[in-house]
Parts: C-alpha cells; structure tokens; sequence
C-alpha cells in the first residue's frame, strides 16, 4: 500500500466540506472550530477501537482510514473507507454507545474530534440538528447498499464498486484490504482483477490500479446472484 500524502484539512476547509455544517451561520462555524481537538496518528494505529466509549464526533483532517469489524476466527470486513473531510464515530456521540468497530489509519493521520458535550450543546441548533438528520439518513443507506453488495453482487461487481469509488487510479488499498471490503478472500479478488485485466477493463502499472474502461467496469456493478 502506498503512503498516502500527509496533506491537512482545516478547521475552517473542514466546517466547508463537511454535510454536518452545511449552512450554518459564521458565529457557530467560529464556536465549532474552537472546539475541536486535534490529534495525530501513525499508519496503522488504532484511532478507535471495537466497544470504546464514544469520545466525540471525529473528522479526517489527512490521511485515511478503514473502519472494520472482525469476527470471532479473525475475519475482517471493511465497513467503510474514511477519507479528509469525512465524519466516523457518530453512532456511539448520539447514543452513548460503544463503538461497533475498530478505525485503524491506512497512512499517517491527523483527526479533529469535536467532543460529546460540544455536540449535544450544538444540536440545540436547528442548521446543526437538520444537518445530523441528514448524515445518519445517509449512513443508513450506505448500510442498505453494503448489506445489498453482499448479499446481491457478485465479486466482480463489489470489486468494481471498489475500483470506481474507492480507488480509481489511487491504489490506496491492498488486495487482502478489498477482500475485506469485498467479503471474500484475497485470492478471489486476485481472480477477479486479472480477469477485468484480461478483458482490458483495467491494468495494474507499478501496484496501481488504472481503469481503460470505465462504462465497462460500470457494466460489473449489475445485481446477480452471488459467485
């Protein structure tokens, strides 16, 4: 895997980017950029782990992130890729909750966290508050279609859904990473990225990943039984 280039977010690129502060007016966009805390992390570090008590809304500033679970023989399934500017943590900030999987840095990080308290005084809001509503709605459907991938798609269509959302020409991400996300094993996903290289769909060009065909990999992403 390659390492990611460590370039920061801030707080103010950050309330710009992020769909929690869409609209907000300057004086809470300056109150909520006060109130963040910032924190870095080596690749592969645990930002988060499985059953921890939530700590605040985070936000990747740089770098990037897997959020996994794992089941009881090891198995890991990637649940999401967290990318600059993105939100996690958020189930265990509104529910008190633990956390429901681990959040290990795929290069060098810098986090901003945003604390539980600063977040419950916030949602008095109503931008803030309409904004949150948005984001978990959101979260829900990112579930649905990822329950959808493993149950309806084949592996070459999950990987293309990889390639095209996750990658395209980055390779940010090992074979054994989207097996992960894939829900198989490596050796499938071997497989299946020869097979896209035969059909000049792709091409791998010093460990990365190149689409040649992006309407066909597109065509990979029809819904079928599984493999």
């Amino acid at each position: 895997m390659e390492t990611l280039t460590l370039k920061k977010i801030d707080r103010e690129e950050l309330l710009g980017l992020n769909p929690y502060f869409v609209g907000l007016q300057s004086d809470t966009q300056s109150e909520l950029a006060r109130a963040f805390m910032e924190t870095s992390f080596e690749r592969d570090s645990l930002i988060i782990s499985e059953g921890q008590a939530g700590a605040g809304l985070a936000f990747m500033a740089s770098g990037a992130a897997k959020w996994s679970k794992f089941s009881v023989d090891g198995k890991e399934q990637i649940l999401s890729i967290i990318r600059p500017g993105d939100a996690f943590n958020d189930a265990p900030t509104f529910d008190g909750g633990p956390s429901s999987g681990d959040v290990v840095a795929l290069s060098q990080a810098i986090v901003y966290v945003l604390p539980e308290a600063d977040v419950m005084r916030f949602l008095g809001k109503t931008d803030f508050s309409k904004n949150t509503a948005k984001v978990l709605a959101r979260r829900l459907r990112e579930m649905v279609r990822l329950v959808e991938d493993l149950s309806f798609r084949r592996v070459t269509g999950r990987l293309a859904r990889i390639i095209l959302e996750e990658l395209d020409g980055q390779a940010h991400l090992t074979q054994r990473d989207m097996a992960a996300m894939a829900g198989t094993a490596r050796e499938v996903i071997g497989r299946s990225l020869k097979e896209l290289g035969d059909e000049g769909i792709i091409k791998i060009e010093n460990h990365r990943i190149i689409i040649k065909d992006r309407q066909g990999l597109r065509g990979k992403l029809s819904l079928d039984d599984q493999e």
